[in-house]
């Protein structure tokens, strides 16, 4: 059975909670009245592929992915910058 998810409002006796910290982990403490969001467990899908194909045709807000109109591509360019020391 999967974990529901749930929202934990932090108060005076909530102790440090286990947060990341780049690749670690560390005890952090949080000021009363932040509220800790705690996803539900993933459902395992059998066909991971087409759920996301399902997603992209159809989004949350707004029309299919698959016809949006192409974008213009944008080009970016490397200027070299000459460094000046300037010394005393």
């Amino acid at each position: 059975m999967p974990r529901p998810g749930f929202v934990l409002e932090v108060d005076d006796k909530t102790p440090a909670l286990l947060t990341m910290a780049g690749a670690a982990v560390r005890l952090q403490s949080f000021a009363a009245g932040t509220r800790v969001a705690y996803p539900a467990d993933a459902v395992p899908s059998s066909n991971p592929v087409a759920l996301i194909d399902a997603a992209l045709d159809s989004p949350v807000e707004g029309g299919s992915l698959g016809e949006s109109k192409p974008r213009k591509k944008v080009e970016t360019t490397k200027i070299k910058q000459r460094a000046t020391h300037v010394y005393p």
